[in-house]
């Protein structure tokens, strides 16, 4: 799996998405292994036209019940559309390509749950918030320990707020 170049081609190219999943609870601390990369996406056209520019210059595949099938896929729009949530296999991995998430009605409520990273480009990345949000909604066992994960970065993350906003009076 390589993300950076799938990340860097998505910010060249202006893509409108949030990286979710295990990539994105990983960004924020957590060390469960991922083996794929997680994007939710906006849905209108323009985005569309840009995310499938990307995808397709990383000869996506499809992927059906954890096995490529067929040759390489030419995405566009309408198969986007068609397929809310595609897997696809590429040339810098196993890529889940979602215009929605559980826990989230629409891509615009995973976008007011999303902050801005730089890893040497900007990275548009699901807050810890939006992941333990997500992560419970879908209820599976592998999410149970980036849950935990989660709420203790966060907790950490809150006490070291605090101590950093207090004022020590050294008498």
């Amino acid at each position: 799996m390589h993300p950076k170049a799938l990340l860097e081609a998505l910010a060249v190219n202006e893509v409108d998405y949030v990286l979710i999943g295990g990539l994105a609870a990983a960004f924020h601390g957590t060390t469960r292994i991922t083996r794929d990369i997680d994007i939710a996406y906006a849905t209108h056209r323009a985005n569309l036209e840009r995310i499938c520019r990307v995808m397709n210059a990383f000869e996506p595949r499809r992927v059906v019940l954890g096995k490529p099938e067929g040759g390489v896929l030419s995405l566009t729009p309408e198969i986007l559309k068609r397929n809310p949530a595609l897997r696809i296999l590429t040339t810098v991995g196993e890529i889940d390509m979602l215009d929605k998430i559980e826990g989230f009605a629409t891509y615009g409520l995973v976008k007011t749950h999303a902050q801005a990273g730089d890893i040497g480009f900007p990275v548009i990345v699901l807050s810890i918030e939006g992941l333990i949000k997500t992560k419970t909604a879908l209820k599976r066992p592998k999410d149970t320990q980036d849950i935990v994960e989660l709420e203790a970065i966060r907790e950490a993350q809150s006490l070291t707020n605090s101590i950093a906003s207090t004022k020590f009076r050294l008498d």
